[in-house]
């Protein structure tokens, strides 16, 4: 019996591995299948022929350009190789490397037919007649090497009439020798060549990619170099990477481009770990990461770019794919200075980007307008770029006088983007006709079928030109201005923080390159300079008839005043001077009212045109260049003061409406210090916080702003060259707080001080060229009262002054209203 039992046990054990076995078998087989599955990719009939009738693909491989390509005993080594590695078993493509030869070489014979595959090379107009171009797979922006005791050279600029080593047969070498005739570019044959140069002090500067310097530097500990910035060439050129083939040849490209786009971003990464280390170079950079925001990075890699992809000349997405634009240029430049990776989305239109931020599906807007209602589902950074908002209509229209103008009118605007939300909410009365792009709209416009558009300049003098829409033209201007930020999904507040440094980090001198290169493009323009110097006299003569008729009228005020004081005691006299006193203070208001249309007409008309103008300049010659540049900035200054003597007079009539809420400072810093921060650039004046502020005051919003940004300015303009500026707020007391603005300016004596807040006062204008009009601080004084504060000046001479205002403060149990009270939610929009 028990030998029967045990047998039957073993029986039926031995059944139940047998089928463990095989079951386990089975899911190895699985694993295995599934792995392979995750890693292939659905090619089509004509790319399987492809493959299959090609047994061996050929891919140049050059003999030094580490980390890249390169080769060691005869081996090819790099980040291009491998990639092309991947995508080879990926594809089932057999891949086979010549190497050992030098760019030329390689060229020479990809031109004969015998190379498939030119891994790792810039796209080029010239190139694009022989050669089809992959998707972009790498971002390797190109730096500046220069000697270490190098003081004179930042940028491609400072390089006129200097030596300059750079690779033969390169597209940067290229573009340099054809676009720069006043730098001496002397030929190398590779990247140590030019670092030795550089060295040896046989040459001012040498320029490569970031990635190839860096590791070059790493490996040979080269001494006396030092990286001083990003090369941003003028003309359309960029060093990004793609993959080369045949012109004729579009089923291999295709094939390239599947494998690519199969890659993930853990596969990518990787190769980043093992290829791109940058620590060499990160000793030299500008940016100072801290630990924490260093370790947030390095946990994300790759970051998805929700762009606005028809958006030009901010960003789109060009015929070829590429990302393009304003963005696209401050983009490569972030890129670079941080070590990261952006994934660019370049098939989703706005209102689907938008969407995608929102689920989480994408990460950062490149430029965006903030406002509240985004604010519930990004954080943003300070704004990198400002145009002014303004309506475009057909030539029968001679001027709309600011959205009050647009009433009655069909008034066509983009959907989704800003300024459809700021007209939405702030003027509901208007007529509004959502398109889905600019150039819809413009178009719409030209035809008859609107009557207006309203849009950033930028945009609309782009698409002007593009489209060759001649029978429209900017017929005003809206108060409100299209200032754009880098937007982050809500959750990655440290990416905000992150990204501001590398902004912070770009200097005037590449702003103004990457300005040049996409605002000021190439194009010619007939101007008839006779019609515009006959509107600028025209313009002369009205604002000259006005400061006269001004200071008449205040003269006969102050003539009346003084016969009231005089005569006093003399009660009829008196009245009859108060009641002509009066009667010539009304004058002024209602002739200053009657001449604001009639001064705004031509003055918008002086500035709108004259910046279309500026951004056509390539068809002007220099000294109309200058011109231009000064009728737009005469335009400017002289509406500022229009605005300024128009103010001053509603607050004399009394007109003045004030709407007196409980403010947040905090916000209104913010804002004020994000306007003023242009103007501080200029004057080489730094802005700053002195700590938090989360007090609340009684104020009109509006109204605060105007003073804390007079205040701004005039200490920013008032300064010593490379000064400061601080802001700050205080509690004085229990119900009142003060806001201070200190700078290290020249500043006041006591009795430059008492003078300070009278009308046409410009103290120290006089000897150091500073634009004013004498009466910003008389406005800001006489709102300030208006809202039952005061004001008044502390000021050392020599050493500084600090302007303050005192206002009535918000107890801590009492709050404004928060941005979820206040919005009604996304009307969508655009980075625009």
């Amino acid at each position: 019996m028990f030998p029967d039992f045990t047998t039957g046990m073993l029986r039926v054990y031995s059944c139940r591995l047998i089928k463990l076995f095989f079951l386990l078998v089975l899911i190895l087989l699985s694993s295995e299948l599934l792995a392979v599955d995750g890693n292939s990719i659905e090619l089509t009939d004509d790319e399987r022929s492809w493959v299959a009738e090609h047994p061996a693909v050929v891919v140049g491989n050059f003999a030094s350009w580490a980390p890249f390509d390169y080769s060691e005993n005869g081996e090819p080594q790099g980040y291009t190789v491998d990639l092309v590695r991947m995508l080879g078993s990926r594809t089932g493509l057999e891949l086979e490397f010549i190497t050992e030869f030098n760019w030329l070489e390689l060229m020479e014979k990809f031109k004969a037919g015998q190379i498939d595959i030119m891994p790792s090379i810039y796209l080029t107009e010239e190139r694009q007649a022989f050669m089809s171009f992959t998707q972009r797979y790498l971002i390797s922006p190109l730096v500046i090497v220069t000697h270490s005791d190098n003081a004179d050279i930042s940028d491609l600029s400072d390089l006129s009439g200097k030596r300059v080593v750079s690779i033969a047969g390169y597209a940067n070498t290229l573009a340099l020798q054809n676009n720069y005739p006043d730098i001496e570019v002397i030929l190398i044959a590779n990247t140590l060549d030019g670092l030795k140069a550089v060295s040896q002090g046989t040459a001012d500067a040498f320029i490569e990619g970031v990635g190839v310097v860096s590791y070059t530097l790493k490996k040979h500990s080269i001494p006396n170099v030092k990286v001083v910035g990003d090369a941003i060439f003028k003309e359309n050129f960029n060093s990004d990477l793609y993959m080369g083939v045949a012109k004729n040849n579009i089923t291999l490209r295709n094939i390239l481009d599947k494998g690519l786009a199969s890659l993930s971003r853990a596969e990518k990464h990787t190769l980043h770990q093992r290829w791109l280390s940058v620590d060499a170079f990160k000793d030299q950079d500008k940016i100072k990461l801290t630990e924490a925001e260093q370790k947030w990075l390095d946990a994300h890699p790759v970051i998805r770019l929700a762009p606005d992809i028809s958006w030009p000349p901010v960003e789109w997405v060009d015929e070829g794919g590429q990302y393009s634009g304003l963005a696209s240029d401050y983009i490569r430049l972030i890129e670079g200075k941080l070590g990261i990776q952006f994934e660019v989305e370049k098939n989703k239109p706005w209102v689907q980007v938008v969407q995608a931020v929102k689920a989480r599906e994408l990460d950062v807007f490149p430029s965006i307008t903030r406002t509240q209602s985004r604010e519930k589902y990004a954080n943003f950074t300070r704004p990198y770029l400002s145009f002014p908002t303004v309506i475009v209509a057909r030539d029968s229209i001679n001027f709309i006088d600011g959205a009050e103008g647009l009433r009655g009118l069909k008034v066509a605007v983009v959907d989704g983007y800003v300024s459809h939300e700021f007209l939405q909410q702030n003027h509901p009365e208007l007529e509004l006709y959502p398109q889905v792009t600019i150039q819809e709209a413009l178009t719409a416009i030209s035809k008859g079928e609107y009557d207006a558009f309203v849009g950033n300049i930028a945009t609309v003098g782009y698409t002007i030109r593009e489209e060759g829409l001649v029978n429209i033209k900017i017929a005003g201007e809206i108060v409100h201005r299209f200032d754009l930020s880098m937007g982050v999904r809500k959750d990655w507040p440290e990416l905000v923080g992150i990204l501001q440094k590398a902004i912070d980090s770009i200097d005037g001198q590449q702003h103004a390159e990457i300005y040049d290169r996409w605002i000021g493009l190439h194009h010619e323009y007939v101007v008839d300079h006779t019609l515009l110097w006959k509107i600028l006299a025209a313009v002369l003569i009205v604002v000259s008839l006005m400061y006269y008729t001004n200071r008449k009228l205040s003269g006969e005020v102050n003539r009346r005043k003084k016969i009231e004081e005089e005569l006093l005691d003399a009660n009829e006299v008196l009245h009859e001077a108060r009641r002509v006193a009066e009667h010539a203070s009304r004058a002024q208001s209602r002739f200053l009212s009657s001449m604001s249309h009639e001064l705004r007409t031509p003055l918008n008309a002086v500035i709108g045109f004259s910046q279309i103008l500026e951004m056509n300049a390539e068809g002007l010659g220099e000294e109309n260049r200058e011109s231009v540049k000064h009728i737009h900035e005469a335009g400017v200054h002289l509406l500022a003061l229009i605005d300024e003597v128009l103010d001053l007079a509603s607050i004399n009539a009394g007109k003045l409406k004030l709407s007196v809420s409980a403010i947040k400072l905090e916000q209104v810093f913010e804002e004020c210090c994000a306007l003023a921060a242009p103007l501080g650039l200029s004057k080489d004046v730094s802005i700053k916080r002195s700590g938090a502020c989360n007090l609340v005051v009684y104020a009109d919003a509006v109204r605060l702003r105007q003073a804390v940004l007079n205040y701004l300015s005039n200490a920013i303009k008032y300064n010593r060259t490379g000064g400061n500026v601080w802001i700050s707020c205080q509690a004085v007391s229990s119900d009142r707080v003060r806001i201070n603005v200190k700078d290290t300016g020249f500043g006041l004596t006591r009795e430059q001080a008492a003078q300070l807040f009278q009308p046409f006062e410009r103290i120290g204008a006089e000897t150091r060229n500073i634009e004013g009009t004498g009466i910003g601080l008389t406005i800001t004084k006489e709102l300030i009262e208006l809202m039952g504060g005061s004001v008044g000046v502390d000021s050392d001479p020599g050493k500084g002054s600090t302007f303050w205002l005192e206002l009535d403060g918000v107890p801590s149990d009492e709050s404004p209203l928060s941005d979820e009270d206040s919005s009604d939610g996304d009307n969508s929009g655009g980075a625009i």
